[in-house]
């Protein structure tokens, strides 16, 4: 046998020993390639630009959000008067403690369909703050009318039960407060609240 021969019958997949294929690859050390080992520079430089843009707009959009909470809870207002000198001092004078102011008794007569009236007679109380009382007592004839004229619009069972006294509470409250303006009840009593 020649050694030509020999060299034919040889696996064609076989190397010689010692011999490294061509075509074999580097052991993975496991790490991505991009730690900038084998890249040219300006490629380096456009990384370290484009993580350093992302931080960039992170920063920003934190800035905003933060001014924008500030601005819409209202720290932002009193930050700015700090800056001009200082917090403002504002008086604010607050309504005494509330007193009970009695009205003169009513008696009006009810609406109804049959020959003979129904009446209402009361004694209404107002919950007001003391420094309102002036006010209320020079309007006394215009509430007095106003309660009058609305409950002319009731009839008797319409006011029977706590549902109809809570309207008329509520109404009466509602017609002080229109006309003694800007004073205000707080609660409308009944010291008296008899219907026939």
């Amino acid at each position: 046998m020649s050694v030509d021969d020999e060299e034919a019958t040889e696996e064609p997949g076989a190397e010689e020993p010692g011999a490294e294929s061509e075509d074999a690859e580097a052991p993975d050390s496991g790490q991505p390639d991009d730690g900038g080992e084998g890249m040219d520079p300006e490629e380096l430089a456009k990384r370290r630009k484009l993580k350093l843009m992302i931080i960039a707009a992170g920063v920003v959009v934190v800035l905003l959000a933060t001014g924008g909470a500030l601005v819409f809870t209202g720290a932002m207002g009193s930050f700015v008067a700090w800056l001009k000198g200082g917090p403002s001092t504002a008086t604010v004078s607050l309504p005494g403690p509330p007193v009970l102011h009695e009205f003169p008794e009513i008696l009006v007569d009810l609406k109804t369909g049959r020959c003979r009236a129904t009446f209402i007679k009361l004694r209404v109380v107002a919950e007001v703050p003391e420094t309102d009382i002036p006010r209320i007592d020079g309007v006394t004839t215009q509430i007095l009318d106003g309660f009058q004229t609305h409950l002319r619009q009731y009839e008797r069972a319409d006011l029977v039960g706590k549902e109809g006294t809570d309207k008329l509470r509520a109404a009466f409250r509602d017609i002080i407060n229109k006309a003694a303006a800007p004073a205000q009840a707080y609660n409308i009593l009944f010291r008296e609240f008899i219907l026939q």
